[in-house]
This record gives C-alpha cells, structure tokens and sequence, in this order.
C-alpha cells in the first residue's frame, strides 16, 4: 500500500484548518457579543444623555452587526495568511 507521509508542515496546516473549528466559533460568537454589547451600552448612555430613550440605542446595535461581521473578516484574512506561510 502506498501511505502518504505528512510533512510536519502539513501537519500544522491540517491541525489550525480542523481542530481549531470550536476556537474559530468560539471567537466569531465573542466579538459579536463584545460588538453589541459595547454599542448597546453607548446608545444606552447617549440616550440618556440626550433623553432619547431608544434610539441610539437601536441604530448602535443595528450598525455594530456589520461592524462585527468586518472584525471577524480581518480575523479570518489573518488565519488564512498564517495558513498560507
């Protein structure tokens, strides 16, 4: 039988693509909670400063889905250069 041997490379590369799948959600899950947390609480602040009551505090969570779905972009283009080196 013809058994391919894995370089240690390769190994490395294998083991941040598959073992890493729960650390990969596990970071997209908490910058999505920090993200809206963090705006829910400054429209939260800017309403009561301003006696607004909800809307600051819902145009921040609205903006802070897309602002979240960037950080987890540039966190996944940073894995994919250290997967590429």
């Amino acid at each position: 039988m013809s058994e391919k041997k894995v370089t240690n490379k390769e190994s490395v590369h294998l083991n941040l693509l598959f073992s890493s799948t729960g650390s990969r959600l596990l970071t997209v899950l908490s910058v999505n909670i920090v993200v809206v947390g963090l705006f829910g609480i400054i429209g939260y602040y800017l309403d009561m400063y301003f006696d607004t009551k909800p809307i600051f505090l819902f145009a921040l969570i609205v903006i802070s889905f897309p602002v979240s779905i960037i950080f987890i972009i540039k966190k996944a283009r940073l894995l994919a250069d250290k997967l590429s080196k």
